[in-house]
């Protein structure tokens, strides 16, 4: 006779929540639908920044975002997410109807991203916005120009390879020119207490330097602009007091700093004047992107740095708001001035097939056109009909 000895265990309950991140995704997921169901009456509006971001309008503090599930199942799915949005970069669009004449638009959409051949870069989409963006605040004619460049040693690259010490970074480079070129504010004992800037003032964040390419050297190019009448020479004593107020803020990274590099120079002529903003307001490239070894740089650069402000203005232009120019009202708006009547939406975005539809379409700006109804001959004047294949 065989006596056979059994040991039961005792198993724990199985909470799948505490046991599998899959179970958080789905509520995750549950909550998006949810969200999007309150939000109903702005339903076109979320999926356009959704299609365009590559990130859900719902996600917050209250709900983990997508691409944050991803990361933490340790994938790479976010990155090359994003890095291939541009690939359906105006291959998608919005249709409108005229409300008057009841003509049916289609307009492209852009990606924006800078990582784009067509929207990055120099002279691309992005650029565009930007030199459109300054023109319409500020008026060559009535100004000259003093540029400052604010660099860091490459000791401290590492240091500003991030989001918040990029933002940092133009704080810092702010108060330096406040001191130096702002209005005194004083406590009630006759003590300065801060400074604050009445000039016109842009700065711009370039993450690469002119030569070595995908090699990230940050750097804040700042713009004063200043009347006709203005003396712009600066004596050596305010040039080294200036380089002193920059050093000061960095040696808060490293303390055995003891140079740093602050380029001073200044513009009179109307030619140079809007070259120069051409040339500071223009972002990073496909071409950059493409030249990075670094992969968490180009993190930071895709995902990390997502709605970052690379253009800012203060002083004098510091009350202007902001539009971003991928929202559907702006979208619409935009296309509402180069036509004579308002439009009404009839679709979300959406993939379109320019091959199929360039015989019936007119160009009335780049981007927007107007679908030719059938029989019609006669085009406003300023429309041109597409002859090369989109």
């Amino acid at each position: 006779m065989i006596n056979t000895c059994v040991t039961v265990f005792k198993l724990e309950k199985f909470i799948p929540s505490d046991s599998h991140t899959y179970d958080e995704l789905f509520r995750d997921i549950d909550k998006h639908q949810e969200v999007r169901v309150r939000r109903s009456k702005d339903i076109s509006k979320v999926l356009l920044k959704e299609r365009i971001s590559g990130k859900a309008i719902s996600d917050s503090q209250d709900f983990a975002p997508y691409l944050d599930i991803n990361a933490h199942e340790g994938g790479d799915f976010d990155l090359r997410y994003a890095e291939n949005l541009p690939k359906n970069c105006g291959l998608n669009v919005i249709w409108f109807e005229g409300e008057t004449s009841g003509n049916e638009y289609v307009k492209k959409i852009d990606c924006r991203k800078q990582w784009c051949a067509i929207c990055g870069g120099k002279n691309g989409k992005v650029h565009k916005s930007r030199m459109h963006s300054i023109l319409s605040r500020v008026n060559p004619d009535l100004y000259n120009m003093r540029q400052f460049v604010f660099t860091i040693p490459e000791i401290l690259r590492p240091v500003f390879q991030d989001r918040d010490k990029l933002s940092e970074l133009f704080s810092m480079s702010k108060q330096v020119i406040e001191k130096h070129f702002g209005v005194k504010d004083f406590d009630k004992y006759g003590h300065v207490k801060k400074y604050h800037l009445e000039k016109p003032v842009i700065g711009y964040l370039h993450a690469f330097g002119d030569q070595d390419q995908g090699i990230f050297k940050p750097h804040i190019n700042v713009h004063i602009l200043e009347a006709k009448t203005e003396k712009l020479k600066l004596s050596d004593s305010i040039l080294q007091s200036i380089k002193k107020s920059w050093l000061k803020k960095l040696k808060k990274y490293e303390a055995s700093l003891e140079v740093v590099d602050v380029q001073y120079s200044f513009i009179t002529k109307k030619g140079k004047f809007l070259h120069k903003l051409k040339y500071m307001c223009r972002p990073w490239s496909k071409e950059d992107y493409d030249s990075i070894k670094d992969e968490s740089l180009k993190r930071l650069l895709v995902l990390d740095m997502s709605g970052f402000q690379y253009l800012r203005y203060w002083g004098k232009l510091s009350n202007r708001t902001y539009k971003d120019e991928m929202d559907l009202s702006e979208i619409k708006q935009e296309c509402e001035s180069k036509i004579d009547e308002k439009l009404i939406q009839r679709s979300n975005v959406t993939p379109m097939n320019f091959e199929s539809y360039k015989n019936i379409l007119i160009e009335i700006d780049e981007g927007f056109y107007l679908v030719k109804r059938r029989g019609q001959e006669n085009e406003p004047e300023k429309c041109k009909e597409i002859t090369t294949s989109e």
